[in-house]
């Protein structure tokens, strides 16, 4: 079993880097709104990206939180706290999936 101090050092280190991870994905979003320059398909494409990415970091923000408890958690419970965090996991493996795709069309079969 792990002890006490150990989960609270990993958690303290995860929630840092979801709060960097957070300022950039939320710097991102500002500069896709407010430049100009940046409103094309693949800035929408990288926008629908980073806010899928803040789900998923909020998501993981709130799963530390929960296991600072240091209380079990049923599956039932345990299931209802990951399933927003696995919904945007998924739509972001999907999106990049389509990213991919894209990519690929784009260089096997060009526009002319």
């Amino acid at each position: 079993m792990v002890s006490h101090l150990a989960e609270v050092s990993i958690t303290f280190v995860v929630v840092c880097l979801c709060f960097v991870g957070l300022l950039g994905n939320f710097a991102l979003l500002t500069a896709t709104v407010i430049y100009k320059e940046l409103h094309h398909k693949i800035s929408y494409i990288v926008g629908v990206l980073t806010s899928l990415h803040v789900v998923c970091l909020l998501s993981e923000l709130y799963m530390e939180a929960l296991q600072l408890r240091f209380n079990p958690t049923t599956r039932l419970e345990c299931f209802r706290h990951t399933l927003i965090y696995e919904f945007a996991m998924l739509a972001q493996s999907s999106m990049f999936f389509m990213l991919w795709m894209d990519y690929l069309l784009a260089i096997v079969i060009p526009l002319k």
